[in-house]
């Protein structure tokens, strides 16, 4: 027995009960021990605790109960998740399904920090501010590794603003399922987005908008020469006027998913180049594609409607797919058509008025034969 005197004894039995037992501690038999040397076991393992990377929302007070403002909850995660990831860790939340309601959301943009959404998760703006914010500065190097997984529904009202506002995001991943913004506003506004995985819906078809915003998703710089660049862009677009704006941006990727029922598909503009549309279904818009940007390139995509170059617009290229409608204005230089079944409806047709529009291989499917550039545009 130690020097200590006998009240401060106990038996491993009676103080683990106590303490809820200690982690990884087999209790064979009711050994006494120095109560001490165990109480300082039982505080360290509690530190351990309290330091998690891991935590649920609801630790933080929020209600997912559709009624309950979790303005507050939001903020002490941002302050939990900001100072694990100053000390070099990766925070991660989990959100349980519900319907969380808040009026103002911090700004969640916070190196390496990983939220993952559970089941059916809705997170709804009641205020006038952004729904869903993650800025990493309007000046500063931003943020790296986020994760955002889970598809979690974001709300936004007529009066609010963005549905997602995302600025100076790098290597991270991201997967949002916007269901309204404001009447002026974006689903996703992405300002200087560079190599991220973005996963993005915004449909009126599958559950429909609580709000439909004029635009979908737009991607732009932040300062000069700090474009949004090299994303990988997977969409589900629907019921708004533009389903994609890509202004300043740089070899972004979209790839599969669709725009429907748009007034215009997808528009892209004279500061973006070299950008990639791969194997996206175009349905129902007034006009599919509206490009005066450099280099626009795509590849297997059904562009049911219009696709109009207009000036500005110089070396767009078009493979594989279908194109039922095209339209090539004066000052557009070098487009080339090549691979492309043409005018499955009968009631496609080709107008170019630049002499420097390539043709090859088009097929007219109306008609069962390849066509040349005098055959179309008579």
């Amino acid at each position: 027995m130690s020097n200590y005197s006998r009240r401060n004894v106990i038996t491993v039995a009676t103080l683990a009960m106590e303490a809820n037992c200690i982690s990884g501690r087999s209790i064979m038999r009711s050994d006494n021990i120095d109560v001490f040397e165990l109480k300082r076991e039982i505080n360290k393992s509690a530190l351990d605790k309290s330091m998690s990377g891991v935590k649920n929302f609801s630790e933080f007070g929020a209600k997912g109960d559709g009624v309950s403002d979790n303005s507050e909850a939001w903020k002490k995660v941002a302050i939990w998740a900001s100072g694990r990831s100053f000390s070099g860790n990766s925070p991660k939340l989990l959100i349980s399904p519900g319907r969380y309601v808040s009026f103002e959301m911090p700004n969640l943009a916070i190196d390496r920090f990983h939220m993952q959404f559970d089941g059916e998760v809705w997170l709804i703006n009641n205020g006038r501010d952004h729904s869903f914010i993650l800025d990493g500065g309007s000046a500063g190097d931003g943020v790296y590794g986020m994760v955002i997984t889970g598809w979690p529904q974001i709300y936004g009202n007529k009066n609010s603003k963005n549905g997602i506002f995302a600025r100076g995001i790098f290597n991270s991943h991201l997967q949002f399922n916007c269901r309204g913004a404001g009447s002026d506003g974006v689903g996703f506004y992405g300002a200087w987005l560079v190599d991220n995985k973005i996963e993005f819906i915004m449909t009126s078809v599958e559950g429909g908008l609580y709000n439909a915003p004029k635009c979908g998703i737009l991607l732009t710089t932040r300062n000069v020469n700090e474009d949004s660049s090299y994303n990988n862009i997977e969409i589900k677009i629907s019921g708004v006027d533009v389903g994609v704006a890509l202004y300043s941006s740089l070899g972004n990727s979209i790839y599969g998913g669709s725009i429907q029922n748009c007034i215009v598909g997808m528009q892209l503009y004279e500061g973006a180049w070299d950008n990639k549309i791969w194997a996206t279904d175009f349905e129902g818009n007034e006009t599919d594609i509206i490009d005066s940007s450099k280099r626009l390139y795509l590849n297997g995509c059904d562009l049911n409607g219009l696709s109009h170059f207009i000036d500005g617009s110089s070396g767009a290229k078009i493979f594989g797919g279908r194109v039922e409608k095209i339209k090539v204005d004066s000052h557009v230089s070098n487009i080339l058509i090549s691979g492309v079944g043409f005018n499955r409806t009968g009631s496609g047709y080709y107008q170019n008025s630049s002499s420097t529009t390539r043709l090859r291989d088009v097929f007219d499917i109306s008609g069962g034969n390849y066509l040349d550039e005098k055959q179309l545009t008579n």
